[in-house]
């Protein structure tokens, strides 16, 4: 059995490392890149594990 994690925060301000933004907007920043690939990698299980509030 695979499994795939993705460990992922809540980018807030003074919480955690918002080295993403800038140069990046929000959006270009996002996880949906990373999860639609692990989406279509060939795993049993996939995981997200998400310290925040989630988004769209």
């Amino acid at each position: 059995m695979t499994t795939l994690p993705v460990i992922a925060k809540e980018p807030r301000a003074g919480r955690v490392k918002t080295r993403l933004t800038p140069p990046f907007t929000p959006a270009e920043a996002a996880l949906v890149d990373t999860l639609c690939a692990v989406a279509a990698a060939p795993a049993s299980r996939r995981i997200l594990v998400l310290d925040g509030t989630p988004a769209r």
